[in-house]
């Protein structure tokens, strides 16, 4: 699982499965794997993405905090 990432994307959804994707909600304190993430697309910048939504708040997804990785 990334660390320090601010939010999860992912422009191709298979290529996420195949790395085995995963996110880290904050508001939950919860990972997540990519078969439970939900991925909503939405324009970063001038293209269509697919961001990372917990199942369970629906809030915004990202890696782990990166006081975690010591």
């Amino acid at each position: 699982m990334p660390v320090g990432v601010d939010v999860m994307m992912a422009t191709n959804l298979a290529q996420a499965r195949s790395h085995e994707a995963a996110a880290y909600c904050e508001a939950c304190n919860a990972s997540y794997c990519f078969d439970h993430i939900v991925w909503k697309p939405a324009p970063i910048g001038e293209t269509m993405t697919n961001v990372a939504l917990c199942p369970r708040c629906g809030e915004i997804m990202a890696g782990l905090p990166a006081s975690s990785s010591a």
